[in-house]
């Protein structure tokens, strides 16, 4: 099996993992805001709205990288961050009480692909860790 033969978002997620692996990460400031209150889960909804409001402000589309080393999977899960054209920086202005900080990737294709796994709940792909030994991504 290659990776030809997998279905585009499954594709799109190993080709994340593959980009998470190489370093291709970028570092995430936590934000919390002052005049907005971001809703936990909903990412999207927030950096639209706060990017609305602030025009000079850009959206930045990605994926969270998570292993899930007890089951034998890697989650790719959608993930919207504000992007500061002035300095460069990403801020995560969307409220999380998750253990860990995961590596982030920008998504560098179309928005159709980000809607591959962004574009329906549970708005992240598990794809199996034996895949990505057998395309020799771990």
């Amino acid at each position: 099996m290659s990776e030809a033969d997998l279905d585009p978002a499954m594709r799109l997620a190993v080709s994340v993992i593959r980009r998470a692996r190489a370093g291709e990460c970028v570092e995430l400031i936590e934000m919390v805001l002052k005049r907005f209150e971001a809703t936990p889960h909903r990412c999207h909804d927030n950096v639209r709205e706060w990017v609305a409001m602030h025009p000079e402000l850009e959206h930045v589309r990605g994926f969270l990288v998570a292993n899930q080393a007890e089951i034998d999977t890697s989650l790719v899960i959608s993930h919207s961050v504000v992007g500061v054209p002035k300095d460069g920086t990403v801020r995560d202005i969307t409220p999380n009480d998750a253990k860990y900080r995961y590596p982030f990737v920008r998504h560098i294709g179309t928005l159709e692909e980000f809607e591959l796994i962004a574009g329906k709940e549970p708005f992240m792909l598990e794809v199996p860790n034996a895949l990505l030994r057998k395309l020799g991504v771990i």
